[in-house]
Formats: structure tokens, C-alpha cells, sequence
């Protein structure tokens, strides 16, 4: 006999099995959108931690920094300190202050404020400056790293807004306030 021949008017034996794979594939879609919102999601969780984290961070240098206001607490904490540290902080006590105007520092503006978060053995301390006090080239700096690492615009926009804390000559800031 001949060739058996499938006719148009017979169902097709295969039809079943495409209908469940096609199943399947919509199935898999679906979980990997889903996959991908919970991990957008967290993202945004994370960098929300993030931020709230570095509020708090904020928050309790300021406090500190409230609570060492008072001279005998910040005399107590210092005598613990190696001899340079003590005689940074002798000539910057703790406070805010104001970036030169011809200070070579790259990451903020001159005329700027700063809080006082640390002194450095060698001889430099360690200022907090506000996101929207940094620089042009600090921006742009960011911004060349963050395309390097494949970072999307959000998160940029996110970084640019971040405080800062960078280790800088003394001689290149003046005192604002301080209440030590």
C-alpha cells in the first residue's frame, strides 16, 4: 500500500504535546518574570536599607558628636589616643568646618561645610561631606565608575545623592563651630 498520507480533516497526533510545551514555556515566563520583580524588589529594599543605614550613620555622628561637645568627655576620649591623634585634635577639635577656597580638594566645592568624623595617625582627618555638596568632578568621576560597573540610571542617581567621607589635609579646612 502507499504512504499514509495525514488529511486536514484527521486531528494531528502532535497537537497535545505542543499545546503542553507551549504551556510549559508560558509557565517558565511567568516564573522568571517573577523571579525578576522579586529581585528588582529587593534591590530597591537594599538600597533603601542602604540609605537609611548611612541616615543613621548620620544620625549618631551627629549625636556623638553632640555628646563629646562636652569638654571633660572629649579630654577623657582623647587622652586614650596616640600622641598624634592628640595633638590633631587639640589643633581641630571636633565640629564643622569650611573647605578653603583654594584648597586642592577634588571632591567637594571651596566654601563648603564639612563635620569632622575622624583624625588619622598621619596626621589627616576624616570629613562627611553632603551629596549635594560634592563637586562637579566628583560627579563625574561617579558617574564613569558607575558605567564601568553597569550601574542603571536609578542607581546612579542614587549614588550622586549619597554622603561622602574622604581624608583630607587639615590645613585645607577652617573651623565653623565647635562646641569643645
Amino acid at each position: 500500500m502507499g504512504w499514509y498520507r495525514h488529511s486536514s480533516d484527521k486531528p494531528d497526533p502532535f497537537e497535545e504535546h505542543r499545546q503542553e510545551l507551549a504551556r510549559q514555556e508560558e509557565a517558565r515566563m511567568l516564573e522568571i518574570e517573577h523571579l525578576r520583580e522579586q529581585w528588582m524588589e529587593e534591590q530597591f529594599y537594599k538600597h533603601q536599607l542602604e540609605e537609611h543605614c548611612k541616615e543613621l550613620i548620620s544620625l549618631i555622628g551627629g549625636t556623638i558628636y553632640k555628646l563629646m561637645s562636652y569638654k571633660d568627655t572629649f579630654e577623657e576620649w582623647l587622652a586614650t589616643r596616640p600622641q598624634e591623634v592628640q595633638e590633631l585634635a587639640k589643633a581641630y577639635p571636633p565640629g564643622e568646618y569650611r573647605i578653603k577656597e583654594d584648597a586642592p580638594v577634588k571632591v567637594t566645592k571651596p566654601g563648603k561645610t564639612v563635620l569632622l568624623i575622624s583624625y588619622l595617625e598621619q596626621g589627616q582627618i576624616g570629613v562627611m561631606i553632603k551629596g549635594e555638596d560634592k563637586s562637579d568632578d566628583a560627579l563625574e568621576h561617579e558617574t564613569m565608575l558607575c558605567e564601568r560597573y553597569k550601574k542603571s540610571k536609578e542607581e546612579v542617581e542614587q549614588i550622586h545623592k549619597q554622603d561622602v567621607t574622604v581624608n583630607v589635609d587639615p590645613e585645607w579646612i577652617e573651623l565653623v563651630t565647635s562646641e569643645v
